[in-house]
């Protein structure tokens, strides 16, 4: 027995190594692909609407969103966690989008599509409420929801903050370059899309550890909800 745990000790500790190894992995290719992206345009288009780096954030939201709802319509477990997340990716794809929309539909359509999506996701969760709670209870304490909301504090707090024009008047002056600013904003928003995607991976990696080794979060709930209609029907 001390032998089987042992080996399943190890190949947990090599399965997470052989994960951090391919995050870091993803930083310095990430690193490399933005200067890259950078070397690609003139000074006065570096890091726009249309760059690689914008493409690749739209890529990072779509494959996130897409493994939330596989999530959502396949797993057991933490089922309403992913829809839930799935609210701020999708609501995030289509905020990425909205130069097409406006371009092609009118100003402010994006908000139509992404106010939906929050919308079905919010009813979904309120609707499912005690699932939902025991699957935050667990997902809270678990490093995929350390690295979302860090991800999340660096897409939506810090590289807002980091982009403003004030800050960058102070640091450059009279020297001010437009591109530099887009760069600072844009790199740190990717990165933390990345971040983002990271801990989508690691949901899922723990919803299929989580299915494998313990029920999942609603039996204990049918499990009562039958209890009772048992009693009733006795008395």
């Amino acid at each position: 027995m001390d032998k089987f745990n042992l080996s399943n000790d190890l190949r947990s500790f090599l399965f997470s190594a052989f994960r951090i190894i391919l995050y870091a992995l993803a930083a310095v290719l990430l690193a490399e692909f933005i200067r890259w992206d950078g070397s690609l345009s003139s000074i006065d288009n570096k890091f726009s609407e249309d760059s690689l780096t914008e493409m690749l954030q739209t890529a990072f939201l779509f494959i996130s969103s897409f493994i939330l709802l596989r999530m959502y319509s396949t797993s057991t477990t933490y089922k309403y966690t992913a829809i839930l997340l799935f609210g701020l990716t999708g609501a995030s794809l289509i905020r990425e989008q909205d130069i097409y929309f406006e371009k092609y539909i009118g100003q402010g359509s994006w908000q139509i599509p992404a106010y939906a999506i929050l919308i079905f996701t919010l009813y979904q969760v309120i609707r499912n409420r005690s699932i939902f709670l025991a699957e935050m209870k667990s997902y809270m304490s678990s490093l995929s929801f350390g690295i979302f909301s860090t991800g999340l504090i660096t897409t939506y707090i810090f590289s807002r903050l980091f982009g403003r024009k004030v800050f960058w008047y102070v640091v450059m002056e009279n020297h001010y370059i437009r591109a530099v600013k887009n760069a600072a904003e844009e790199c740190l928003e990717l990165y933390g899309y990345l971040l983002i995607l990271i801990s989508i991976i690691e949901l899922l990696i723990l919803s299929k550890q989580k299915t494998s080794y313990k029920t999942p979060f609603n039996t204990k709930r049918r499990t009562s909800e039958r209890s009772i209609m048992l009693e009733n029907q006795v008395n």
